[in-house]
């Protein structure tokens, strides 16, 4: 039986049993309804092999009407097997029975069911409780000739408090009433190809063989891509409207681009065979829209026919929304080829060419003199290589629909090919013996493919150029690391080309300092600068001296003026226009404008040493069942947890929450300084505004303590309740991203940790009244909120938030009590409320 309904046919009006179109359904009449008053049955006989019968007991009936059902429904078995003798019949539904052979937990024992159970067989688990420790929807069946396995299943994925079950049967023939039907369940598939990611592993697996990861270079990898693509057939579903009208027009489009490619190669003329084939493609968009129109049409007919609304529902879930429906197509700009390929080649090499960024005489002394320097340090400084992590991180961050280079590579293939341990490490080691090493670029990857972007405007184009896949994937790791060494000196107010920064935020300060501006009665104004082809007019002289300025390891200034003939990758020249801070940067961790930082490479590349053990409550549990979720005996045990209180003790006031932590010492070293057996730590803290922030306010308290200890060779296990807290270390060092200072010192304190220790963290369900030291951190942590000592932490993304609202909601109620006066109309409303209703929203 196929669980997926399509149409649904109504048999009661309180209840229905669904079925899909064109399945072999009868129904069979019975007296069940008529006789028993409140119980509700249903049967139906399903492809002449299946008899189902679906009852409803209410729980309320007493045990004499149950007796007298269940004896009327072992005769009418007893009939219908009579006449059937090969079918198979299943009873599933709610009994409403708490007999111990239906379910674990329950205690009596019901002699009516006798019977019954004795021609039939209980299929569905006993042991899976539902709510109020009840059991699930019993499923009986009487096996028949001609049927393979019967097999059911409980739908916990519908998250409901009283888990639905499914029961599958495999029958020997279609249970359809025709083989059209069939075929309109399963249509003819239609082939086309795609990409073969097995063989192409496979494939690269054997290439990789002829090299050795002492002599590979980025060349070789690129070309090993290449030559291991792959393709293969697969199939699909056909369109469900095509007609005879678009298959003649789908083939009069392919004529005339058939047509255009032989005029190409012959150098004739191609304005007569691209309009014969603008013509075709016209006519194939209007016959394509009106099938789909009409058979939409067809459709929800057919859909609003249907009394349920189950079908039109998923007509319109279906159906495509029109947008735009009174835009007016552009302007066609028709001219012939040749000259239109000029004119646009023509307008790129203005682009691309620009003279004005080329350094004057002096300047290309200085240039130079700058570049023997670059060179020079190279060879005597430290080049730390690329590690398996930078280009996991580098990958996930790919994006995988981007176009192609020109080299027909895309960010999937190389996401497939690193599936392959051996030609990952091959291709890193490429990466440091050619970047880092030798300090070269390879030119076949700055080679880039310019493709014209129509614009709004008939004949104006915007130039796009495709770069190299493997190309963007080692600029991605080099200006990971650029960024590092120069966001503590970043201008406060550069909003753009850095995550965690937008747009958004200048226009807060544009709002602020207008505003400011307003209300001190001054004047204010702005001055927007709008830069032709910014990113690639950045002279090289001012690139080089700036990275120079700024303390760039010269590894990384050598391979981004490696070439000043080609072109300039995309994302570095940002650091052009950067003025170098002259303040002190430390203090801008506690700024109130921004929380986010960075995490540094080498702290990202120590925490992976760290062993996560992260899994859901309902797992955690499963495995504190059977012994398995906390280690015994640990070494070094630490328990952390975080007690949120969102509850206002006064208007517009949070209460203070806490976070603590127990460390369980076993053994301790009498030659270390560890010498305290249990040491607990209770904090108190402020203006949290989430169980999170509590949580990890609570590990960083924790780590902190047992880094006070210096311990060394130890194997630490770190205990929490906190899930989202575990999965955001665990990801940080593959997910570039900009976090809040406590985490950082959350990640470098763990780093710290893991350098002479081996550290694991654990995930431990909390408030289960089965793990005792759960139990005692959670109640340390609820009495840190009162009687903690209270810390000054970093704030929060939330907390600004919080503080903002706050303020907003204060300018607010100042405003209205300040200009909503009292009505001078008789008998109309007060507006006292108005004003105190919106100071307590």
């Amino acid at each position: 039986m196929d669980s997926q309904v399509i149409q649904p046919q109504i048999l009661e009006a309180q209840s229905a049993i669904y079925w899909k179109k064109d399945l072999n359904v009868e129904r069979v009449p019975t007296s069940f309804n008529r006789i028993h008053d409140r119980i509700l049955t249903q049967c139906i006989a399903i492809a002449n092999t299946i008899l189902l019968i679906h009852p409803y007991i209410p729980p309320d009936i007493n045990t004499q009407g149950r007796n007298a059902y269940w004896n009327d429904i072992h005769a009418f078995i007893e009939q219908w097997n009579e006449k059937h003798p090969t079918h198979t019949v299943i009873i599933t539904g709610d009994l409403n029975t708490r007999d111990i052979r239906f379910g674990a937990n329950h205690t009596e024992n019901h002699k009516y069911l006798d019977q019954i159970l004795l021609s039939m067989e209980i299929i569905s688990d006993g042991n899976t409780p539902t709510r109020e420790n009840n059991n699930l929807d019993v499923t009986l069946v009487k096996q028949g000739i001609g049927i393979g396995s019967i097999t059911n299943t409980v739908l916990h994925k519908l998250n409901s408090d009283h888990d639905p079950t499914q029961t599958e049967v495999e029958i020997g023939h279609s249970p359809y009433i025709s083989d059209a039907a069939c075929m309109r369940q399963n249509p003819t598939l239609t082939e086309y190809t795609v990409m073969d990611y097995s063989k192409i592993k496979k494939n690269i697996s054997d290439a990789l063989k002829e090299f050795q990861s002492s002599e590979i270079s980025l060349n070789d990898v690129n070309k090993i891509l290449k030559q291991c693509t792959a393709y293969k057939t697969i199939k699909h579903k056909p369109i469900k409207f095509w007609t005879p009208q678009l298959k003649k027009a789908v083939r009069l489009q392919n004529k005339a681009r058939k047509a255009i490619s032989k005029a190409r190669k012959r150098n004739e003329d191609l304005t007569a065979p691209y309009h014969e084939y603008k013509l075709t493609q016209k006519e194939f968009r209007k016959l394509f829209k009106a099938a789909k129109k009409a058979f939409n049409i067809r459709q929800i007919k057919q859909a609003c026919q249907d009394p349920t609304g189950a079908e039109f529902y998923r007509i319109i879930k279906q159906l495509e929304r029109r947008l735009n429906k009174r835009a007016t197509h552009p302007t066609e700009y028709m001219n012939q080829a040749e000259d239109e390929c000029e004119q646009i080649a023509a307008k790129f090499e203005d682009i691309f060419g620009q003279e004005d960024v080329k350094p004057s005489p002096d300047e290309t002394t200085l240039l130079q003199s700058d570049l023997q320097n670059v060179k020079l340090r190279f060879t005597t400084e430290s080049k730390p290589p690329f590690t398996k992590r930078e280009l996991d991180q580098a990958i996930k961050k790919a994006n995988l629909k981007s176009a192609k280079g020109p080299d027909g590579i895309s960010n999937r293939l190389i996401k497939t090919a690193m599936e392959v341990d051996s030609f990952t490490e091959l291709m890193l080691a490429a990466i440091n013996n050619q970047i880092i090493h030798l300090g070269e670029y390879p030119k076949e990857l700055k080679i880039a493919r310019i493709i014209p972007l129509p614009k709004a405007k008939p004949g104006e184009f915007r130039p796009i150029s495709l770069l190299s896949s493997l190309s963007k994937l080692i600029e991605y790791m080099i200006q990971i690391r650029i960024r590092e060494e120069i966001e503590r000196d970043l201008p406060r107010l550069q909003f753009g080309c850095r995550p965690g920064h937008s747009t958004a935020q200048a226009l807060m300060r544009l709002m602020h300092y207008s505003g400011t501006a307003a209300g001190k009665r001054k004047q204010f104004g702005a001055v927007l600068y709008d830069f032709t082809k910014a990113y690639d007019r950045v002279p090289k002289h001012i690139l080089l001296r700036k990275m120079q300025e700024l303390e760039i390891p010269v590894y990384l200034i050598n391979i981004v003026t490696w070439d000043q003939q080609g072109c300039t990758a995309d994302g570095w020249t940002p650091f052009g226009p950067v003025r170098r801070a002259v303040e002190v940067t430390a203090k801008r961790y506690n700024a109130r404008i921004h929380p986010q930082i960075i995490v540094k490479s080498h702290i990202l590349e120590q925490l992976t040493s760290c062993i996560f053990h992260m899994s859901s409550r309902e797992e955690a549990l499963e495995k504190h069942k059977n012994g398995q979720l906390i280690p015994t005996n640990p070494d070094i045990a630490l328990w952390t947890d975080g007690s949120f209180n969102p509850e206002k003790s006064k208007a517009d006031a949070f209460i203070s929450s806490g976070a603590a932590s127990i460390l369980l010492i076993s053994d301790p070293d009498p030659h270390s300084t560890i010498f305290e057996l249990e040491i607990h730590s209770a904090v108190e803290i402020e203006h949290v505004t989430s169980s999170y922030e509590a949580e990890i306010i609570a590990l960083q308290t924790g780590v902190s303590t047992l880094l006070e200890l210096y311990p060394e060779n130890r194997h630490i296990h770190i205990f929490t309740d906190s899930l989202s807290c575990l999965q955001q270390l665990a990801c940080l060092p593959y997910k570039y991203k900009f976090v809040n200072a406590v985490v950082k010192d959350v990640a470098e304190k763990l780093a710290e940790l893991s350098e002479d220790n081996a550290v694991e963290l654990h995930f431990i369900p909390s408030h289960t009244h089965l793990i005792e030291e759960s139990d005692a951190i959670d109640e340390l942590a609820k009495q840190a909120a009162t009687n903690g000592e209270l810390i000054e932490h970093d704030p929060l993304v939330s907390s600004y938030r919080l503080t903002f609202k706050e303020l907003e909601k204060q300018k607010l109620h100042n405003y209205l009590v300040k200009n909503v006066k009292p009505s001078a109309f008789t008998n109309y409303p007060r507006r006292t409320p108005l004003i105190d209703g919106y100071s307590r929203t």
